[in-house]
C-alpha cells in the first residue's frame, strides 16, 4: 500500500493523496472483484465514511524464464492496483489506511497456522504529520519479485523502489502481519499489527527460506539474493523506508508469496565416480593398473553441442574427445583433469576430475608361534606398493577380533584353525588383501581343573571341569581318580563310594600331538556322614510333669534341625519341651555335617497321663455345710469303668455309684434312711488311661 500526495485540497490547508493497494493473485481468481473497502484512522480515531479504492490497473506476470533450466508449468499470477483520491487536511496526528483480509494459502511452508487469524492478513500506509508538511509522496516498488524460483539455483532480482522526491531509502525485511478483526468488517482497530507465526527455529522473518538457504538483501540498493535448498511455497516481507535529512517520512511494505519449484538443468556434466568431495569433483582411484575409464553420465544430450577433456599429465596438458575416456597414466600419483560441455556458450558446464593411479598394492604377511605352545601369534606385514603410501593396515584374526596396526601379537583365546586376513589400504583408498590358516591347537601350558565338590562324605559324585586353556572337545584328556576308576570325558563326573584322601592324575594331548599331564596330590577327601541320634530325660514323661530335655548324640554333626509332632521346629542342639497333651508324641531330629551330608531319626516319647484317685476316712454328713459326702477326690480325666460301693459291717451293699463324681451322704440308697455311725466298708474299681484295672478297698468310719 502507497500513497502519493497530488498537492492542495480545496479547503484550506489540507492536501489531496492517491491511496494505491497492489494486490497480486492468480490468474482470473474470482476474488478481490473491481473494489475494496479499507479503514481510515486519524491517530486511533476511525474516520467514516470508509473510503473504498478500485481497480485501475491490471497486469498479467510475465513466468519468469530460467535460461538452461527446465521448470515445470506453474499458474500465472495478476497484478492488480486499486487506488482512489481523498482530501486530508493536514493532522498533528499521522493518517493509516489499513486492509485487512482472508486468506492466506494455506500450503505455505513456513508458516504455522494453528491460530486462525494466521490465515488472514493486514496491510497499511503511515502519512506522518512530517509527511502532511512536506507534500510527500511513499516510494513504490516497481518490480515484482519472480512467482517462481528453483531449489538449489541462484536467483538475483533488482528490488528497487523509485521515490519522487528523491529521498533517501533503505530497504529492509519483517515478519508480515496476520489480520485482527474477524473478516466481516464489525470490528476494528488500528495499526500495527501482530505478525505472523513463523515455525521456529528453521523459519524467521529474517530466515523465510529456511536457517540453510541463501536469503540476502542490500540495504541500500533493494537487490536481492536468494537460493532456496528446499521445495515449497514461503511468505516474505520486504521494507523499504524513506528517509530526509536523517528523519523517517514513511515505511512501505511488500508481502508476497515465493514459490519454490524443483527445475533440471539443461546441461549437467556427471560421471560415474568413485567418490565426489563437497565441492563436486569427481575422484577416480585406479588401483594395481595404469588406466581409468570413465563412464560420461552427462545430460541432456540433446543439447550438448561440444565437449573436451584436458588431463594435465607431466608437464603438458593433453586433450581427450572421446564420450567415454580412458586414460592411461606413466606414473604412480593424481592428476587433475576436466570435462567441459558447451565451453563458451550460454548453457555450459564443468566437471572437475582428480585421478589417483596406484599401479601395484600387494598385500602379504607372515606369522610366528610354537605350535605346542600356548603364546601369542606373531604377524609381521609384509604388503607392498609402488610408489604410494600405505596408510591403514586391518588384520582380521577370524576369532571375531580385529585391530588396525601394522605389526600385532595376538593371542588366540580358544584353539582351532583361523582364517587370519590382512586388508591394506593406500593413500588413494585403494585396498588389497590376503589370508592364511592359523593352525593354533597347543598344549596348555599348565592344567587347571575345578572340581563340584572336592570334599565330602560318602557316596561324593563330583564333576571335574577343565579350565586349562587352550583346550576344546577336540584334545584328548585322561582322567585317573585315584580309586582304580579312569575316564576319557571332556567333563567327567565320578562318584567315591569309600572314605580316604584320593589323588587326581589328568593328562591333555592336542590334535597336533602336544602333551601335558599332572598329579594333583590328596586333592579329594571323603569321610563318613553323619549318625543322627538323641537322648531325652526324664525317662518317664507324665501328664503331671510334661517337661522333657532333648539332647542330640549324633555323630559328626554341625547343625540339628527337630521337628515335633510335624508342628513344632527347632534348631539347637539341646532344649527343653513342654507336651501341651498327653500320649505318644513324634520326635525326629535331622542333622547335617560340614560337607551338608544329612542323617535323621525318629523316634516316640510317650506322654503318661496323670491320674490320682483318693478316699477319706471318714465323714459327718450333720448338715453343717462341712464333709456332709463321702467320697474321692484328685485327678479323673481318662478313668474309666468306674464303679463305688459301701457296705455295712454285716456285708449287707447301703451304697452304689459308676459316677466318680457322685458321693455317699450316709442314707440308703434305696430307701433313704439314714445310717447310725459306725464303721463301714468302702470299694473301689476303675480303669486307667494305660488300661491298668485300679482296686481300693478301705474301712470309713461315719460320725453323726
Amino acid at each position: 500500500m502507497t500513497y502519493e500526495c497530488l498537492g492542495d485540497g480545496d479547503s484550506q490547508n489540507s492536501r489531496i493523496y492517491r491511496i494505491s493497494l497492489t494486490y497480486y493473485i492468480e490468474c482470473n481468481s474470482p476474488i478481490g472483484g473491481e473494489s475494496f473497502s479499507i479503514d481510515l484512522y486519524r491517530g486511533n480515531e476511525l474516520l467514516l465514511p470508509y473510503p473504498n479504492v478500485s481497480l485501475d490497473t491490471l497486469i498479467v506476470q510475465e513466468t519468469p524464464e530460467f535460461p538452461c533450466l527446465i521448470a515445470p508449468e506453474f499458474p500465472c499470477v495478476e497484478r492488480r492496483i486499486y487506488s482512489t483520491e481523498i482530501e486530508l487536511p493536514v493532522s498533528d496526528s499521522s493518517y493509516f489506511f489499513a486492509f485487512q483480509t482472508c486468506c492466506r494459502n494455506t500450503e505455505l511452508s513456513n508458516i504455522n497456522f494453528s491460530d486462525l487469524l494466521a490465515w488472514g492478513y493486514s496491510m497499511f500506509i503511515e502519512i506522518t504529520p512530517f509527511a502532511q508538511q512536506e507534500y510527500n509522496s511513499s516510494p513504490t516498488f516497481q518490480e515484482l519479485p519472480p512467482s517462481i524460483i528453483c531449489k538449489d539455483e541462484t536467483t538475483e532480482f533488482e528490488n528497487f523502489a523509485f521515490d519522487i522526491d528523491g529521498d533517501q531509502l533503505v530497504y529492509g525485511l519483517y515478519a508480515p502481519f496476520i489480520r485482527i478483526n474477524n473478516g466481516t468488517s464489525t470490528l476494528y482497530s488500528p495499526p500495527p499489527y501482530p505478525p505472523v507465526n513463523f515455525i521456529f527455529p528453521e523459519f524467521r522473518f529474517l530466515d523465510p527460506l529456511g536457517i540453510n538457504a541463501t536469503f540476502d538483501i542490500d540495504a541500500g540498493t533493494g537487490y536481492l539474493r536468494m537460493i532456496p535448498d528446499q521445495v515449497g511455497q514461503f511468505i516474505i516481507g520486504i521494507t523499504v523506508s524513506e528517509y530526509r535529512n536523517g528523519q523517517l517520512l514513511s515505511t512501505v511494505y511488500r508481502d508476497f508469496q515465493q514459490n519454490v519449484i524443483q527445475c533440471q538443468r539443461e546441461v549437467v556434466a556427471n560421471l560415474e565416480a568413485d567418490s565426489i568431495t563437497n565441492d563436486g569433483t569427481f575422484i577416480f582411484n585406479v588401483c594395481n593398473s595404469d588406466i581409468v575409464e570413465i563412464n560420461n553420465l552427462s545430460t541432456d544430450t540433446n543439447f550438448i553441442d561440444e565437449f573436451k577433456w584436458l588431463f594435465n599429465i607431466g608437464n603438458d596438458v593433453i586433450e581427450y574427445n572421446d564420450w567415454n575416456l580412458a586414460v592411461s597414466f606413466p606414473t604412480d600419483g593424481s592428476f587433475t583433469g576436466q570435462l567441459s560441455l558447451n565451453a563458451n556458450a550460454e548453457c555450459s558446464d564443468t566437471a572437475n576430475v582428480i585421478v589417483n593411479v596406484s599401479k601395484e598394492l600387494i598385500a602379504g604377511f607372515m606369522t610366528d608361534y610354537d605350535t605346542c605352545v600356548g603364546g601369542p601369534v606373531e604377524f609381521y606385514n609384509e604388503s607392498r606398493s609402488s610408489g604410494t603410501e600405505i596408510k591403514e593396515w586391518l588384520w582380521d584374526f577370524g576369532d571375531g577380533n580385529s585391530i588396525e596396526q601394522e605389526n600385532v601379537f595376538h593371542r588366540y583365546e580358544d584353539p582351532g584353525e583361523f582364517n587370519a586376513s590382512l586388508k591394506i589400504t593406500n593413500i588413494f583408498s585403494c585396498t588389497d588383501s590376503v589370508q592364511t590358516l592359523i593352525n593354533w591347537q597347543p598344549a596348555p601350558p599348565i592344567i587347571v581343573i575345578s572340581p563340584d565338590y572336592s570334599e565330602g562324605c560318602v557316596p561324593l559324585l563330583t564333576t571335574f571341569t577343565n579350565l586349562s586353556s587352550p583346550i576344546d572337545s577336540n584334545y584328548q584328556i585322561y582322567w585317573e581318580f585315584g580309586d582304580n576308576n579312569f575316564s576319557s570325558e571332556f567333563i567327567p563326573t565320578h562318584s567315591y563310594i569309600e572314605e580316604g584322601v584320593y589323588p587326581l592324575s589328568v593328562s591333555i594331548t592336542s590334535p597336533l600331538g602336544c602333551y601335558i599331564d599332572t598329579v594333583f596330590h590328596d586333592l579329594i577327601k571323603v569321610e563318613s556322614p553323619p549318625i543322627a541320634n538323641f537322648q531325652w530325660s526324664p525317662d518317664i514323661v507324665t501328664g503331671f510333669d510334661p517337661v522333657v530335655s532333648l539332647n542330640s548324640t549324633s555323630e559328626r554333626d554341625i547343625g540339628w534341625e527337630w521337628n515335633i509332632n510335624n508342628q513344632d521346629v527347632f534348631f539347637q542342639e539341646n532344649f527343653e519341651y513342654v507336651f501341651a497333651d498327653t500320649g505318644f508324641q513324634q520326635i525326629s531330629l535331622l542333622v547335617e555335617d560340614q560337607y551338608g551330608c544329612q542323617d535323621s531319626v525318629l523316634k516316640i516319647i510317650d506322654v503318661v497321663p496323670g491320674v490320682s484317685y483318693f478316699l477319706p476316712n471318714a465323714f459327718t454328713p450333720n448338715q453343717d455345710g462341712n464333709n456332709e459326702e463321702f467320697k474321692g477326690v484328685g485327678v479323673f480325666d481318662g478313668i474309666k469303668d468306674f464303679k463305688l460301693s459301701i457296705f455295712d459291717r454285716w456285708g449287707q451293699m447301703v451304697f452304689s455309684t459308676i459316677d466318680i463324681n457322685q458321693g455317699w451322704d450316709g442314707r440308703n440308697f434305696e430307701t433313704g434312711k439314714e445310717f447310725s455311725s459306725g464303721v463301714y466298708v468302702c470299694l473301689v474299681t476303675f480303669m486307667e488311661p494305660r488300661g491298668n484295672l485300679k482296686n481300693i478297698r478301705k474301712s470309713i468310719v461315719l460320725v453323726r
